[in-house]
């Protein structure tokens, strides 16, 4: 018995002190069975990547997402004169305020480990402000749905690529009065279509996006659209074109724990490879909430410059509210 009872003090020795010196020939004790947590997909070389509607990532994952914003700017039109007599002066210029708004949701689902499909679905609006803004810039409405499918591959550990192929539809329509008052003098008869305007285009758009990912805390993410309209298309869609969009965001819990911020850049070109396609720059300045790899939540402050529906010069400032949750593999 007492031999018994001395190897069963042993053991509880043993479990009660795992840090005691090991005597000579005494078997080790296996390590405990580790278990991974959640694998972030839009994770490159420790860098969790934030993300913006201004730009497309190469990143293959399964995530929803919703953003919508508000805004208001200038639109650079004829000084119109409501008289009486009521007149239109096209030399002397003046700018007119409008308002607009944006929503919108995207949707990804990961199929493979280097292939996803994805598709958006927004609708933005603008309406111009006070009585003389009504009339010169106009309202205007676009709803535009994409769907598209992603190849993407990580080049050995701090790059990932991607390939893409998307086609969007977008309908564009504008209601002008005061340009329509104009055609109708010119023309000596009115018409619906002199104040009204509906525009649709398909334009199919291959691509070609990358991320670096240098250290922990700071991601580099680029893209390149190519644009193939199919239609009678708008201001932004109607000739063939080329945008670039790019983006710096810093994440500041790598380098400290208990700030979980991520900050971002973002600048965006959509100019012409011919013909009248307006060219349009964005620049965003975006705060995230980077505490949860599942959830990106932020705020991003956009300025626009570029031509509304009406092809009035313009320059616009909004506030989009960004929410994406992905569903992370282990």
């Amino acid at each position: 018995m007492a031999p018994c009872f001395g190897r069963l003090v042993g053991l509880l020795l043993l479990v009660a002190a795992p840090g005691r010196v090991l005597a000579q020939g005494e078997p080790a004790p296996e390590p405990a069975a580790t278990t991974g947590g959640p694998v972030s997909h839009r994770e490159l070389a420790g860098h969790l990547f934030v993300p913006s509607h201004l730009v497309q990532d190469p990143f293959s994952y399964t995530g929803v997402g919703l953003f919508w914003g508000v805004g208001g700017g200038d639109a650079t039109g004829p000084t119109l004169d409501l008289g009486p007599p009521p007149r239109i002066d096209f030399v002397n210029t003046r700018s007119y305020g409008f308002n607009g708004l944006g929503v919108g949701m995207a949707l990804e689902a990961r199929i493979l480990e280097w292939i996803s499909i994805h598709g958006t679905v927004d609708a933005t609006a603008y309406l111009g402000t006070g009585n003389r803004a009504l009339l010169v810039v106009g309202t205007s409405a676009q709803i535009t749905g994409l769907v598209g499918l992603k190849g993407s591959l990580q080049v050995g550990e701090h790059v990932r690529l991607a390939i893409m192929l998307d086609a969007q539809y977008g309908p564009v329509f504008t209601a002008l009065i005061a340009q329509g008052l104009i055609d109708a003098v010119n023309s000596g008869q009115i018409s619906l279509d002199q104040f009204y305007q509906e525009n649709r285009a398909l334009t199919w758009m291959p691509a070609l996006a990358g991320a670096f990912a240098p250290f922990p805390f700071v991601g580099f993410t680029m893209n390149v659209r190519f644009l193939f309209p199919d239609g009678s298309g708008n201001a932004q869609f109607a000739s063939n074109g080329i945008a670039f969009a790019g983006m710096l965001d810093l994440d500041l819990r790598p380098l400290v724990p208990f700030v979980p911020i991520g900050l971002s850049g973002v600048y965006s070109l959509l100019t012409p490879l011919g013909g009248a396609l307006a060219t349009t720059q964005n620049f965003g300045l975006g705060v995230y909430y980077t505490g949860v790899p599942e959830l990106a939540a932020g705020i991003e402050i956009d300025w626009r410059l570029g031509r509304i529906a009406s092809q009035h010069v313009s320059n616009f400032t909004s506030a989009w509210v960004n929410l994406r949750y992905y569903w992370n593999g282990k």
